[in-house]
Parts: structure tokens; C-alpha cells; sequence
């Protein structure tokens, strides 16, 4: 346990966010974690209290003097309102890179028992920086024509303002190299299987076209790092299909997004128990941001049924980041004891043993030379958030009976980062 607290922001976010704060924050000052938090209002609350940019006047400051926060999930309006917070801290700060990794855990039913994935996804850049807009026709397709080179909508029978908007997706040199060389760093200190890049060149090619130029001039600087390319669509089904044990993924912003998505639900069937990191700064200075994947969940806000453990999670990896290593696995431990005990929250499918097959089916599988296999019984479970807490800091200091080794808490996130300006 570090001697002097660790320095963080805390942001609690927006409908489930409260509570899956509170239940974190709760087992880890359980866990004895020395922390000196200082909490900032973001989002609907900070609305609410008068900040018209939706953060406290002093939040990125203190994050940026601190170098860490932890924020719970924020809502985002669909199709109009205000543009992403998320996406606002993110360009703020110059958080570059969006790490999410995917576990699979063996008491929890899922796709997939074998995922154990990093995911980098380039963050500040392609179709997230927003800007969109509903085109004028007769105004703004002449200089449309003549940024795209003779662009043509003949074929769509578009005729004044409101027939159809546009997105502008921005990829450059710096922003490709710097998250493809992040993820080739990271794969070297940390001995991953392969660094697996992938993008959409063959149909948009000046873009995806230029974040895979910049993977292969990095790849040969990297020749003792395992890595390959796929057109997109084709590396999310091998992903998907075959994920790689220890492996990195590293590609553009939106498809980082999908992706990522999709192997979390491979792993463990839902966005329940996603961690990640957004990171930025250098080796000196590094600013980095733990979020949970998932979203606010409006629809059981204040029911008390929210599951805390990807926001748990996501403070496992800043607990290991800031040096607080062996009260991250203290806790991940408990966690793991708690679902190998049957309890969990009612979103999640727990594995149990199942009956014993009979006599007769038994010699029935021995004659046809076929195993007895006693498939596993599938129940949810059936605790609230503070059951569910309560039954962690229950299990602390205890150890499960399976061995585990989620890449979130062995691997080092640090390495991603540059070394600082000399």
C-alpha cells in the first residue's frame, strides 16, 4: 500500500452512475486503499446546478494536476442535444487512446470462455470528432463538388435542404502512428500473442487507406512484435470467431467502438463487466481516465438492480496503474469468491454444477464410447447492488478456488505512453 493517498477525480456520472460509484468507492475504502478524492459534478448534475458546458468550472484542471480520474457513465443524447461529454473530456484532456479489454470469466454462462483480448481504439480522431451536417443542395454542393472532385448525387434524387447530411471522418498521420505504435509498444514490454490492426482501405481509401500505411511502415520498424492487417469487416468476424488469447486489436475510432463492443458480449454476454482506460500525456505526465464501457441504464436507475463490477473493474485498473496493485487483485480476488460462491447481480448468468447424469445414461455413453458430461445448470443471479457489495467486502482477503489472470491486472498500461520530450 502506497504510504502517502493517491491523488483522483471522481465523477459519478448520470442515472446508474450514483450507485455504481458509491458501490465501488465503498469496497475499496473497504479494501483499505489510500485515495484522496476530490469529486466534480459532469453532466446532468452539473447542468442542474448552473454549468452550462454540463463540467464543474475546476474539473479538467484538477484532472490535469492529478493526472487521473474515474468516471462513471454519462448520458449522451441521440440525433440532436449536447455533443458528448465524453467525447468533450476526451479532446480536453488529449486522451488518444481507448483501451478496453475483454475477459472471459469461467462462472459466468457467455459466447465465448476463452477471451482475454486488449482492444486499442484511437480516440480523438475519425468519425468522432462530430462533425456532421444536414446539406443545402443548391448552396453546398458546388463546394462539395469541388472537395470531393466531381462528387455526384444524380443517382439519389436529392433536391433542397433536409434530403441529406454529410459526416466528415479526419485521420491523420500523427493520430495513426501514435495509437498503432502505442498498441506495438504495449505488445512488446507486455509479451502479447500479436497486434492485429485492421481498417476499411479498400473502400475508403484515402482515410482507413492512411491508418493502414502507417500500420505497415510501423510494422517493419517492429519486426520482433507478431502483427498482421485485415479489411475490417473481415478482422471483427476472425475477432470474433478466434479471439486471441493475450492478443491486441488496434484500429479506428468507430470500429474500436463496434468491436469492442462485440467482444465484451462474446466474453461475458453483456457490457456489464467492461472495464477500460482512456490515456494521454507521456511517460512522465500521463493522464489517463477509467470508465466503464456500458451506459447510464436509465430504465433501472434508483431500483437499486445496477451491477457495479464494470465500474469496479475500470477501478481495479486504476488502482494497478497508480501502484495499488495488491489491493486490485485483493478485491478482484473477492470478486471472483463471490461469483465461484454462487452470488451476483441479476443481470449476470452464473454457471453452477450441474446434476449428475443417471446409471443407465452413464453405461449408455461408455457403449457408444461417448464422455459423461454433466452440463452445467445456468441460473441469474439474484442479488441487488449493496447485496452484491456487501458480499464482496464480505470475501476480502479470501482467495477463490480457479486461478486467474485477467489481462486488466497483468498487463502494464503504461508502456503504451511515449517517453517524454527531452
Amino acid at each position: 500500500m502506497s504510504e502517502s493517498p493517491t491523488k483522483i477525480v471522481l465523477v459519478k456520472g448520470d442515472g446508474i452512475g450514483p450507485e455504481v460509484a458509491d458501490a465501488t468507492m465503498e469496497i475499496i475504502k473497504a479494501a483499505g486503499v489510500n485515495l484522496d478524492i476530490s469529486e466534480f459534478l459532469v453532466g446532468e448534475s452539473a447542468f442542474d446546478a448552473g454549468f452550462a458546458n454540463g463540467i464543474q468550472d475546476g474539473a479538467l484542471e484538477a484532472v490535469k494536476e492529478c493526472g487521473i480520474m474515474l468516471k462513471a457513465p454519462l448520458n449522451t443524447p441521440s440525433g440532436g442535444g449536447f455533443t458528448s461529454l465524453n467525447v468533450t473530456m476526451r479532446r480536453e484532456l488529449d486522451l488518444w487512446a481507448n483501451v478496453r479489454p475483454a475477459v472471459s470469466y469461467p462462472q459466468i454462462d457467455s459466447p465465448r470462455g476463452d477471451v482475454n483480448t486488449t482492444l486499442f481504439r484511437e480516440n480523438s480522431e475519425g468519425m468522432y470528432v462530430g462533425l456532421t451536417k444536414d446539406v443545402d443542395v443548391p448552396k453546398d454542393m458546388p463546394h462539395i463538388r469541388e472537395l470531393f472532385g466531381g462528387f455526384t448525387i444524380r443517382d439519389l434524387d436529392l433536391k433542397s435542404k433536409g434530403d441529406f447530411s454529410i459526416g466528415l471522418q479526419v485521420v491523420s498521420d500523427k493520430g495513426a502512428s501514435k495509437i498503432i505504435r502505442a498498441a506495438l509498444d504495449f505488445a512488446r514490454v507486455n509479451e502479447s500473442a500479436e497486434v492485429h490492426a485492421m481498417s476499411k482501405p479498400n473502400i475508403l481509401k484515402a482515410t482507413d487507406g492512411r491508418f493502414k500505411n502507417n500500420y505497415l511502415k510501423l510494422a517493419k520498424e517492429y519486426s520482433d512484435v507478431e502483427s498482421r492487417f485485415s479489411i475490417a469487416d473481415a478482422g471483427f468476424g476472425q475477432s470474433a470467431a478466434y479471439p486471441q488469447d493475450r492478443g491486441v486489436i488496434v484500429t479506428q475510432n468507430l470500429y474500436g467502438d463496434f468491436l469492442s463492443d462485440v467482444m465484451a458480449f462474446q466474453a461475458h454476454g453483456s457490457l456489464g463487466l467492461a472495464p477500460s482506460v482512456n490515456i494521454g500525456g507521456d511517460q512522465d505526465s500521463p493522464i489517463a481516465m477509467f470508465e466503464a464501457v456500458h451506459g447510464t441504464a436509465p430504465d433501472i436507475a434508483g431500483q437499486g438492480k445496477a451491477n457495479p463490477t464494470a465500474f469496479l473493474f475500470s477501478a481495479l485498473m486504476m488502482l494497478k496503474f497508480t501502484g495499488h496493485e495488491a489491493e486490485a487483485r485483493t478485491i478482484h480476488d473477492a470478486v471472483m469468491k463471490t461469483w465461484e460462491d454462487g452470488q451476483a447481480t441479476g443481470d449476470i448468468k452464473l454457471k453452477k454444477d450441474g446434476a449428475k447424469q443417471s446409471l443407465a445414461q452413464r453405461v449408455k455413453n461408455a457403449v457408444n464410447n461417448k464422455p459423461t458430461i454433466n452440463p452445467p445448470v445456468i441460473e441469474r443471479g439474484s442479488l441487488n447492488t449493496q447485496q452484491f457489495t456487501a458480499a464482496v467486502i464480505g470475501n476480502l482477503g479470501q482467495k477463490p478456488k480457479g486461478d486467474y489472470a485477467p489481462c486488466y491486472l497483468e498487463d502494464n498500461y503504461r508502456a503504451l505512453l511515449p517517453a517524454a520530450a527531452p
